[in-house]
């Protein structure tokens, strides 16, 4: 009886460690997404920013 009690404690703390495990490789996981998506909302942003000042300076230019 007592070793049932052991092996079912130990089979326990297995499946939390196991588990524990698996909740940290999934939140790095979200956190590698989240900076791959900051960085492509910032890079298009950007982008979008240098055409629109192209734009003005081609504008300016032109008007002149």
């Amino acid at each position: 009886m007592v070793g049932i009690v052991v092996t079912q404690i130990m089979a326990n703390r297995r499946e939390r460690a196991s588990w524990q495990r698996d909740t940290d490789r999934e939140q790095q996981r979200w956190e590698r997404e989240d900076q791959a998506m900051t960085f492509d909302y910032r890079r298009a942003a950007y982008v979008e920013f240098y055409e629109s000042l192209r734009k003005m300076g081609l504008r300016v230019h032109d008007h002149r």
